[in-house]
Order: C-alpha cells, then sequence, then structure tokens
C-alpha cells in the first residue's frame, strides 16, 4: 500500500553562474522547508569546456554545476517551476535538469515523525 505524500524534494543541476541568491529571494515567499546548494564537477556526456584555474586555461569534460535541492510541499511545485524559469537566464534554462522525489516520510533529529 503506497502512502499518499504532501512533501516532495526538487533536485535542480543548473550551471553554476545561476543566480543563487535572487532565487533564494523569490522562493523566499513559499513554503520551502528547506533549501540548499552545492558547487560539483559533473560527469556526462556535456562537451569540452573551457575553465581558468589560478589563472590557467585548462579544458575540463567535466563542468562546475550548481545543485539546488528544495524541500516543500507538493502543491508549491508549479509556483516553484515558474521561480525558476524567472530566475536563470535562458542558456541555463537550457542546461537544467529537474528531479522530484515524493518524501514518504521526514524525522526532525529532536524525534518524531512528520509529513
Amino acid at each position: 500500500i503506497l502512502m499518499e505524500t504532501t512533501m516532495i524534494k526538487l533536485e535542480i543541476f543548473t550551471s553554476s553562474s545561476a543566480n543563487l541568491e535572487l532565487l533564494e529571494e523569490n522562493l523566499s515567499n513559499l513554503d520551502i522547508h528547506s533549501l540548499s546548494a552545492t558547487e560539483m564537477k559533473v560527469l556526462g556526456k556535456e562537451n569540452i569546456v573551457k575553465e581558468h584555474y589560478r589563472g590557467v586555461e585548462r579544458a575540463s569534460r567535466h563542468p562546475q554545476k550548481l545543485k539546488i535541492e528544495i524541500v516543500m510541499p507538493k502543491e508549491c511545485r508549479l509556483q516553484v517551476f515558474q521561480i525558476l524559469k524567472d530566475s536563470l537566464k535562458d542558456e541555463q534554462q537550457s542546461n537544467t535538469k529537474i528531479f522530484t522525489t515524493p518524501m514518504w516520510q521526514t524525522r526532525s533529529m529532536q524525534g518524531g515523525f512528520y509529513h
């Protein structure tokens, strides 16, 4: 038996040049339970990109990406998608991938379960 979930987690992979402060400001009026961002190198089939490291240009197959994780009520997802679209530049939108995961159960460190 599958239980109906009320919370979801979005994992958004986008360009590392995305304006995280603008996104955070635009999301501030929604019922966001958690927002985190991690900069990472992504192993993928993308083209070779040029990077600058300590003043030296080099080619890399592992471009830097920004991973944004948002935990929120599922009812907010369409609003968040629109905010993402409005907050990201056109070239960032074309390289952005969004994954949605239901949060079946969450637990606070003080104990007790909540949905």
